[in-house]
């Protein structure tokens, strides 16, 4: 059967009505959060998980009141960059955990998204609440050194927060997300300790004296660099296999 042709006038009008609706725009990350959101709600995204994201709250506000006693006055930079994104990293373990041994996954659901979006948008609100934790941390040891040495303090916790947030979320990418959340925080205090072996003191005495518009400059590069790998990750949903959510 010969199948018709189109002249090189029909190819131009063609491209021409193709060209005039224009591409598709991509969503940007906050119209696809603000999307699954409405459709999903907390509820359904953090749904089993109220258990477990209390008992990452209360390791590490132990972890902190053992710390505290222990060093009331003497908070070293390295110490205060290793224990900033503790909150984050026990959050998503505990919450990964309880999904596991609930089965989260297997429900039946009306609402289709991927797992990787829903893991990336809770890795956003535990980001929320890492800031918070930080701001907590930043409070509590600069009381002695006044309102400078707050967002000093603060400055060098978000460093530790994004810089952490960033890797764990380049770790889902590259191995996967089942193999970070239980990898992730085993990487993170040798991560931590690297630079004491290899630079002692000076690197306590360099976190501590680093100027406050250098700490600014990082903590915004970092958060830039988070979000964007949150971005990459969003988009990356027709690799997944879908599943469905009670709404």
């Amino acid at each position: 059967m010969n199948i018709p042709m189109p002249d090189e006038n029909e190819k131009s009008v063609a491209i021409d009505a193709i060209l005039s609706k224009g591409l598709i725009r991509q969503k940007s990350l906050g119209r696809q959060l603000r999307e699954l959101h409405r459709a999903l709600g907390l509820r359904s995204i953090f749904r089993d998980t109220a258990d477990g994201m209390l008992i990452a709250a209360g390791i590490t506000l132990g972890l902190c009141f053992i710390l505290f006693r222990s060093f009331p006055y003497s908070w070293t930079g390295g110490m205060l960059f290793a224990v900033s994104p503790v909150f984050y990293l026990l959050l998503s373990l505990a919450s990964e955990i309880k999904e596991r041994v609930s089965g989260l996954y297997e429900l039946k659901m009306t609402c289709r998204y991927t797992i990787r979006q829903i893991c990336v948008f809770r890795m956003l609100y535990f980001s929320a609440a890492g800031t918070a934790f930080c701001v907590l941390i930043a409070a509590s040891v600069s009381v002695p050194g006044g309102f400078r040495d707050f967002w000093h303090t603060l400055a060098i916790s978000l460093c530790s927060l994004f810089l952490c947030s960033l890797l764990s979320a380049k770790a889902a990418a590259f191995i996967g997300r089942r193999r970070m959340y239980y990898l992730f925080p085993a990487i993170w205090p040798a991560i931590c300790i690297l630079p004491v072996q290899v630079f002692g003191k000076a690197w306590d005495q360099a976190l501590l004296r680093l100027p406050d518009g250098i700490a600014l400059a990082v903590v915004f590069l970092t958060a830039f660099f988070y979000l964007r790998e949150i971005k990459k990750l969003m988009t990356r949903s027709e690799r997944e296999a879908l599943f469905y959510v009670n709404g």
